[in-house]
């Protein structure tokens, strides 16, 4: 259970040892996301992570203002930069 609770909210880990429920700010979960992007690309290649990281982004902006248009444009996206500079509007909300 924990485990499918860490898929989009890897926090989950710390906050269960600290005895918490918090998420981190939008534009925390912006730079989780963008180190999880980096490795995966480091990983298989920035074509694969595109694609893989799709479904994870979904997870990571559940909750945030706009995140049903956020993830409609990310899924028609090819491009790591253009992903990442459309995510980096979750940082202002």
């Amino acid at each position: 259970m924990v485990g499918r609770a860490a898929i989009g909210s890897p926090w989950i880990f710390k906050n269960i040892l600290e005895g918490k429920d918090e998420r981190p700010s939008n534009a925390e979960v912006y730079e989780i996301i963008k180190k999880h992007y980096n490795m995966l690309c480091d990983l298989k290649g920035e074509y694969v992570a595109v694609r893989e990281m799709r479904k994870h982004i979904s997870a990571y902006i559940k909750g945030i203002p706009m995140a049903a248009e956020i993830r409609h444009r990310v899924n028609e996206m090819e491009s790591k930069e253009k992903v990442l500079e459309l995510l980096s509007t979750i940082k202002e909300k």
